[in-house]
């Protein structure tokens, strides 16, 4: 009733692949908005070539600026002495935090001096215990040289939510931030690990290309 009475009808959306569901297609074809906002331009394609025919604009998402304050979360690790590679997303299979956590685990397995820090929080199927499951199965699928096991405990992950100033003090204390999402409509931790002024690790493709500098990135 209120879309009928409605002067102007616009839709708001970020969709993270380079197809649109069925169901989307036929509710667009229902409802007709006048103009389509999406948050980056890989969206704006993704749009206009599944046919909507409804005009479609950029915005991107806005972002909270740099923190000043900086709160320590109280953790077993010295990360001033390692040399931090962090994560942060809900932890969901699109987010790519598997071939992460393998990835790392291929290349620094046995070094004491590199950590790598998860932030990330669950749903209703993903409870702390079995995330913590799912990061120890990651991590023993590889094998090093020999077919030796990772024998380092180098993998900590910060479950649930915390403050902007803690997560500012874990940005400020990374070296890199690293997120191989398998789709991403902006990626507003990418955007975030920018903001504090950090180099980051992502996927080749999505919606954070609109705003990463090349100089600031390490594509995978």
């Amino acid at each position: 009733k209120i879309l009928y009475k409605a002067e102007y009808n616009v839709n708001f959306v970020a969709w993270e692949t380079s197809k649109i569901p069925k169901e989307w297609q036929e509710t667009y074809e229902y409802f007709q908005p006048d103009k389509i906002i999406v948050p980056c331009e890989w969206n704006k394609k993704v749009f206009s070539e599944n046919h909507i025919g409804s005009p479609c604009d950029v915005v991107p998402h806005v972002i909270e600026g740099k923190s000043n304050e900086k709160i320590s979360l109280q953790i077993p690790v010295d990360l001033d002495k390692k040399f931090v590679v962090f994560t942060a997303s809900q932890w969901t299979t699109r987010k790519g935090f598997d071939k992460l956590i393998q990835a790392f685990s291929a290349e620094f397995g046995n070094s004491e001096d590199v950590i790598l820090v998860i932030k990330t929080f669950g749903s209703i199927t993903h409870n702390d215990e079995r995330i913590r499951n799912e990061i120890k199965a990651y991590r023993n699928s590889i094998l090093l040289r020999g077919n030796k096991k990772v024998t380092t405990n180098n993998i900590m992950l910060i479950p649930g939510f915390i403050s902007n100033e803690n997560m500012a003090w874990l940005y400020d204390k990374s070296d890199l931030f690293a997120l191989l999402s398998r789709g991403e409509g902006f990626g507003l931790t990418i955007a975030e690990a920018l903001s504090q002024e950090k180099p980051v690790m992502i996927s080749a493709e999505g919606g954070h290309i609109d705003y990463v500098e090349d100089q600031a990135a390490f594509y995978v």
